[in-house]
């Protein structure tokens, strides 16, 4: 069997961090406090250059969808701007800029990745009844997990801020 990509997404989301833009940039290019940050990242674990990260998805409620990927530093413009790259599950980038704002920092961070639709292959037996019948069983779940992903993506802003303030 071929493995399928499912097409592109892109979120972008922004909000403004009472902190010096040089303490959040510390925090994001730190792999290793990616747990404390991005919902349902777990186990990161530094491989070479890189960080192995289990990214757990929750489906419809009830189903818990581990997606393996490696995160890579791209570029970095220190303390403006990070890319990070991804391969695994899902492939991508995940891109994050600060810009100086009053007292605080405007911070911008895009997600513009595909999934492995073979990641959700091995459930859908399960998950697929609940979330819409065997033929549509694998778009329902892209789309949950493109509804979680843009969702989560705001958490990760929301953590961030909160690391970053305290």
């Amino acid at each position: 069997m071929t493995s399928e990509w499912t097409d592109r997404s892109i979120v972008k989301k922004e909000t403004v961090i009472q902190a010096p833009p040089e303490k959040i940039f510390a925090i994001l290019e730190d792999l290793s406090n990616l747990e404390k940050y991005i919902p349902g990242a777990s186990k990161s674990t530094p491989v070479g250059d890189s960080y192995q990260v289990t990214y757990t998805v929750k489906l419809a409620g009830i189903a818990d969808f581990p997606i393996q990927v490696k995160l890579r530093t791209e570029s970095v413009q220190k303390p403006k701007s990070i890319k990070f790259t991804a391969d695994g599950g899902f492939k991508g980038t995940l891109s994050w800029t600060l810009h100086p704002e009053g007292n605080g920092t405007r911070v911008s961070v895009e997600a513009n990745y595909q999934m492995l639709t073979d990641t959700f292959r091995s459930k859908l037996g399960t998950v697929g009844k609940l979330l819409g019948g065997v033929a549509d069983s694998l778009n329902a779940v892209v789309a949950n997990v493109f509804t979680v992903n843009e969702a989560n993506t705001g958490r990760a802003l929301e953590n961030l801020k909160k690391l970053s303030e305290s």
